[in-house]
């Protein structure tokens, strides 16, 4: 009878376990391997946003004010938000587990809302935009409500790769 008793408890571990599995038990990634992997996809996207900024920067320099949007200048701007949304999917693909899962939902939550806020930024702008004006609109109070959000967010990461002693220096 022991026996019997020690063979349906046995059989019941491994359907617990078969179901836990099946049903999504899996606790995701490691700390470990959920920071690195997202930091591993910050410098790649670091790789290609600065050069895209650099540019920006080149076309704005020297630009008062009162004068209109350089040529191509609405276009890097496009293309960083861009690759802001590629980050964001990319993050958000990364295996997390609950514990920390909220963290990697809250970066790529931050992510799209400052590629949204940009995007529908650019919309409204047409070839009589002024440099005041683009600046005016990034330098806003609910652009710099979103930039805290995204920058709290990164912060929030780099403190989890810290707690956890994990050596990555996250482009906050």
């Amino acid at each position: 009878m022991k026996i019997l008793h020690v063979g349906m408890v046995a059989a019941l571990a491994v359907a617990i376990a078969a179901l836990a599995v099946a049903c999504g038990g899996d606790d995701g990634a490691t700390v470990e391997e959920f920071v690195n992997k997202v930091y591993e996809i910050d410098k790649a996207h670091e790789a290609i946003a600065e050069p895209l900024r650099a540019e920006l920067g080149e076309n704005l320099e020297g630009v008062a004010p009162d004068q209109t949007m350089p040529a191509g200048t609405l276009d890097v701007f496009a293309r960083i938000f861009d690759e802001e949304a590629d980050f964001a999917d990319k993050v958000e693909a990364v295996d997390a587990s609950k514990e920390y899962g909220s963290q990697r939902n809250e970066v790529v939550a931050s992510m799209r809302a400052e590629v949204a806020y940009g995007r529908g930024v650019l919309a409204t702008f047409t070839d009589e935009t002024t440099v005041g004006d683009f600046v005016t609109a990034f330098e806003g109070d609910q652009a710099t409500v979103i930039e805290e959000r995204r920058s709290n967010g990164c912060l929030g990461l780099q403190k989890l790769a810290d707690d956890n002693g994990i050596k990555v220096d996250m482009t906050c």
